[in-house]
């Protein structure tokens, strides 16, 4: 029997078909193929790593034209090396003065937040807070500070205090010098840190009176133990005894505390 015209266009509808329908099932397997991971990072090839690095510092000191380009080469190169493996060129003065350099002028960005690493290995610089980060808002009311706070910026507020005894205080890098028994006006980030180094010592000592078994020291319910918040140290024969030491402190709620932090309470 002879084709005819309305075969033929049959023929035609199902071929099209199956074209779309091989079309979709390649869009499929391409879609739900994982994606590829990326290659790790290899350390550059070549013996004279040290020249290569020389030619681009000249090329980024002396050039206008292409100077990113030269120092963004080097820093990929210096950030894929293994200073154990190149201790010539981890050690090399004048690297070391260019990745600072280079670095330091891009933290200064106000888009790098105080505390950013920029780069990896021996290209890593991390930004340093500085006291402008917290000067900045030290006669501002604390609830302009709390809403901005909110709305993302790095601000912190300031308040007057007065600490029960003499010390330095450190705080990322910042350092403020307490006096016993004079106020002070100061960012609250010292004063945090402050409060939260007396409860440390209030926890140590209480940890002590309770490995030592003092009387008249009231220990803290979050003292971990075998049963609940205290841990004490197990022998051989796997009896609990006293040991200096042999305890942990949680500084986490008391909500979980076991029968014996019941019996406390």
């Amino acid at each position: 029997m002879a084709f005819t015209a309305e075969h033929r266009e049959k023929a035609a509808e199902a071929r099209r078909q199956k074209a779309l329908e091989r079309k979709a099932a390649a869009a499929t397997a391409v879609a739900e193929r994982p994606p590829e991971p990326e290659p790790e990072p290899t350390e550059p090839e070549g013996d004279n790593i040290l020249g290569q690095l020389a030619g681009l510092f000249q090329q980024a000191s002396s050039r206008a034209a292409g100077r990113e380009k030269a120092v963004n080469e080097a820093l990929e190169i210096l950030g894929r090396l293994d200073p154990a493996k190149h201790p010539e060129i981890a050690d090399n003065e004048v690297v070391q003065n260019f990745i600072e350099r280079v670095q330091s002028a891009r933290a200064q960005s106000p888009d790098v937040r105080p505390g950013t690493v920029l780069g990896t290995g021996l290209t890593a610089f991390k930004k340093p807070w500085m006291w402008a980060d917290l000067n900045k808002s030290i006669n501002t009311p604390i609830e302009e500070v709390t809403r901005r706070a909110q709305a993302g910026e790095i601000i912190f507020p300031w308040v007057e205090y007065v600490p029960i005894k003499t010390t330095p205080v450190i705080w990322n890098g910042l350092t403020v010098y307490f006096r016993a028994r004079q106020r002070v006006k100061v960012c609250k980030v010292f004063v945090d840190t402050f409060e939260e180094s007396l409860t440390q010592e209030e926890f140590a000592e209480q940890h002590g009176a309770w490995l030592f078994n003092v009387p008249g020291v009231q220990t803290h319910r979050d003292f971990y133990t075998t049963n609940g918040p205290r841990v004490k140290a197990l022998d051989e024969s796997r009896g609990d005894y006293y040991k200096p030491g042999a305890g942990v402190i949680s500084l986490a709620s008391s909500q979980d505390a076991g029968p014996e932090a019941a019996e406390e309470a």
